[in-house]
């Protein structure tokens, strides 16, 4: 329940935020919307971490929390000012790296704020998997990710690059 929470915490968020940094010229309404950005992944990140079930107590360290939530608020709201700042080329790139940045640095701060303190006399099990093996996994999907959202990208470019070829030469020849 607390996963499925979470996504729908990002999801609705996500949405609202972008919504507020797109209703307005105003810089501090497009930076706000940002900001709401980060605390929307924060709540996201810590809902989903409540469904984190472990043999013992989790301990947050209250001042890595609110790192992590003032470090995601900030590149959360730097990602729509550098987006609207610098417009669809520059500003796409320049926002995106933000927003990662935005979402690493919340979530790696978050974890350092949690310790896991093992219940006594539960015997911890060994990995389950190598981490080689692990390794490959994440390196491997993080590539069919990248590859899948670069296709996406020049798939959308090349449609753009056409439908504007096409307006193009309809104005220029048109009967009228």
């Amino acid at each position: 329940a607390s996963t499925l929470l979470s996504l729908a915490v990002a999801i609705g968020s996500t949405s609202f935020s972008f919504f507020v940094a797109s209703r307005s010229g105003n810089r501090l309404m497009i930076g706000f919307g940002g900001l709401l950005f980060g605390l929307g992944s924060a709540a996201m990140h810590y809902i989903g971490m409540s469904a984190y079930l472990v043999p013992g107590f989790i301990r947050w360290d209250t001042s890595f929390v609110v790192a992590s939530v003032g470090v995601g608020s900030l590149f959360g709201a730097a990602t729509t000012l550098v987006l609207a700042e610098y417009g669809k080329r520059t500003g796409l790139w320049a926002a995106t790296a933000m927003m990662v940045l935005c979402i690493v640095a919340l979530h790696f701060t978050g974890m350092a704020a949690m310790t896991i303190v093992p219940l006594s006399g539960i015997d911890v099990p060994p990995q389950a998997v190598s981490d080689d093996v692990m390794l490959a996994a994440v390196v491997g999907m993080t590539m069919v990710i990248i590859v899948v959202v670069g296709s996406a990208f020049l798939i959308d470019q090349r449609s753009m690059e056409e439908a504007a070829t096409t307006y193009r030469h309809l104005a220029l020849h048109d009967p009228m």
